[in-house]
């Protein structure tokens, strides 16, 4: 995942998040079929900003291009989706 920049934290809109998710799922799948993962250990932190109603993504270090296995973005899906929820919820 090429940012274009160094960044330590991205902010997505609902809709983004959505399409976010799809593409971790569908490209991964994909290429791999299906595959276990503990979402527990994704180093990635994902927020629920309700005031700002988008999502939020921290990464550990700076990064200008983000490479991992393939389990981390299926975690990272995970996690954007408990954050959808909560958003969802405070509305």
């Amino acid at each position: 995942m090429n940012f274009g920049t160094t960044v330590d934290w991205i902010a997505t809109s609902i809709a983004d998040t959505h399409y976010q998710i799809r593409q971790f799922r569908q490209r991964i799948q994909g290429a791999f079929g299906y595959m276990s993962f503990d979402a527990s250990t994704l180093p990635i932190r994902v927020v629920a900003n309700v005031e700002k109603q988008i999502v939020e993504s921290y990464f550990p270090t700076v990064v200008g291009t983000l490479v991992a296995n393939p389990e981390v973005f299926l975690a990272w899906a995970e996690k954007l989706e408990e954050a959808l929820a909560v958003l969802a919820s405070a509305n």
